[in-house]
């Protein structure tokens, strides 16, 4: 889910877990977390559910800094990865995490979740290296999702083309359902409460995007997109992006990963 505007930071925490336990997702991925926030966030009961809550340590100076926070309901002893993006401007990066699950067969295997956060406005170009890095330092894992906020905004930036096994569940979905899931647009100024410039176009800057051989999405959908009703305005000025996954069996032969995971190119005037 995108992230949590910083007035009022406890109720909007406190209305996410009420979204969290409505939908009871076995990971959660956020951005845009503070310090303050993430210290909130592992007081709450509903996080406390949650057998896993990872972030950076807090090792930096402003307490303001964007950081993200993986979430699960499975516990883990495997290092937390950051990698920062390869630019002296920014603190913008990727955190990942290894899970050893078993498959039907009692067979352990290693599942890889990651976020990421990327600013709104970062030029194409600089964007698509950022991307190209997440995913090429997380491509050898056989079974990665990573969730986040890419800053994709497709009349500016272009239609993101991934190479090799990387998939966008949402385009996933879109591509073998009959009737469309409709834009996926999770920053929507015109419907959402808490952008307050309404003539902002809404875009899809959040994905879910994978490289498996062990799963294949089932269903992908907007949540939070109503304001809550405690609240009495939207948890988040991003929408949440919620996928459901199931195993395959047997697992998808190995695909060698690709030297360029990703690029970019322009979309097509309708």
């Amino acid at each position: 889910m995108g992230g949590l505007l910083l007035e009022n930071y406890t109720a909007r925490l406190e209305a996410l877990g009420r979204l969290v336990l409505s939908k009871k997702p076995e990971f959660i991925a956020l951005q845009n977390m503070t310090i303050d926030g993430i210290k909130t966030l592992r007081t709450l009961p509903w996080a406390t559910r949650y057998n896993t809550i990872l972030s950076p340590p807090a090792s930096f100076e402003n307490r303001k800094k964007s950081k993200c926070v993986i979430m699960s309901i499975y516990s883990t002893d495997q290092k937390l990865n950051e990698f920062t993006y390869r630019d002296p401007d920014t603190d913008r990066h990727l955190l990942w995490v290894d899970f050893i699950l078993n498959d039907k067969y009692k067979q352990p295997y290693k599942l890889t979740i990651g976020t990421t956060e990327i600013a709104i406005g970062t030029p194409t170009e600089v964007m698509e290296k950022y991307i190209n890095q997440a995913l090429f330092v997380s491509q050898s894992h056989e079974d990665c999702f990573i969730m986040g906020d890419f800053a994709i905004c497709e009349p500016l930036n272009g239609v993101l083309n991934l190479n090799g096994n990387w998939k966008d569940a949402w385009e996933e979905i879109n591509e073998t359902e009959s009737a469309s899931l409709g834009s996926g647009h999770s920053l929507d100024p015109p419907n959402n409460s808490l952008i307050k410039e309404k003539t902002l176009p809404s875009f899809r800057p959040d994905r879910f995007i994978y490289n498996t051989r062990r799963y294949k999405v089932v269903s992908i959908e907007l949540v939070g997109m109503s304001p809550d009703e405690v609240l009495g305005t939207h948890i988040s000025n991003h929408y949440g992006v919620m996928a459901s996954f199931a195993l395959l069996d047997p697992p998808l032969p190995l695909v060698p990963p690709p030297d360029v995971p990703c690029s970019f190119e322009e979309q097509k005037q309708e």
